[in-house]
Parts: structure tokens; C-alpha cells; sequence
């Protein structure tokens, strides 16, 4: 459940941040872990610039401190650029990180 605003937004640009409350219930395959579940804050924004000539960027990051575990807390990160050349052709590089301590 969470709430969020667009900062900015226009024909080649939108800036989100966004801020709520989640379930996180992890179920492992390994019968020596146990089950968990936790209830977590998150707070984020997504960045994404498009129809700005050549270049575009998505970028989003999103953190989760735990409400239920002392000292856990959680990162989702993207970061995607294209660069687009001629005949429809592009150059794409992005890298998703998944941090959890």
C-alpha cells in the first residue's frame, strides 16, 4: 500500500517519489531455512527522460527498512540508458541490483 507524486512531468520527463508500507513473506526451498515474513516501510523515486533526441534514461531505486526485523533493510535499483542510431538501430545497457544485508 503507498502513496506517491510526479515531481515533474512533461513530453520528456517524469520524476516519481513514492512512500508506503509492505508484506514481505519469503518461502525458501531449503527445508533448513524457515519461512519469513515482515512487515517493511519503502520509500523510492523513478527517474525516467525520454524523447530528448538521441539519449534516454530509466532509473528507479527503492528501499525497504524493515518494521519487524532490527537492522534489516532491503534495495531494488535500475538503471537502463539507450542510445538510439540511425535505421532504427540502438545501443542499450542497464544493470538491476538487488541488495538485501
Amino acid at each position: 500500500l503507498g502513496i506517491g507524486n510526479y515531481v515533474a512531468r512533461s513530453n520528456a520527463i517524469y520524476l516519481g517519489l513514492f512512500v508506503g508500507a509492505a508484506l514481505n513473506n519469503e518461502r525458501y526451498t531449503e527445508v533448513t531455512e524457515p519461512d519469513k515474513q515482515s512487515g517493511e516501510a519503502f520509500a523510492g523515486f523513478e527517474l525516467n527522460l525520454f524523447n530528448t533526441g538521441n539519449l534516454s534514461l530509466l532509473t528507479n531505486a527503492i528501499g525497504y527498512p524493515s518494521l519487524t526485523e532490527s537492522g534489516r533493510f532491503r534495495l531494488d535499483f535500475k538503471f537502463d540508458i539507450k542510445y538510439d542510431l540511425p535505421l532504427d538501430f540502438y545501443i542499450k545497457i542497464g544493470t538491476t541490483i538487488n541488495y538485501d544485508n
